[in-house]
């Protein structure tokens, strides 16, 4: 959880894991933007959606982590 206040942390530190997890810059640039969006889920530098809801943003990490284990 990040507070939007914190916007100088957060827009490099999703650049940093976007790029970590192999997309390109063009793609990592897309996720730093979709970063911005209120109550927007994110998972080592992927956008996964945008929930208000905790047992949405739960459900999506996880299925982004399964989803890693699987093909990793």
């Amino acid at each position: 959880m990040v507070d939007p206040r914190n916007t100088a942390w957060l827009l490099p530190a999703v650049w940093r894991d976007a790029r970590r997890r192999g997309l390109s810059r063009r793609a990592a640039l897309k996720q730093v933007n979709a970063a911005t969006q209120a109550c927007a889920v994110l998972c080592d530098g992927l956008v996964l959606g945008c929930s208000a809801e905790p047992e949405g943003a739960v459900a999506a990490v996880e299925a982004d982590i399964a989803g890693r284990d699987r093909s990793g």
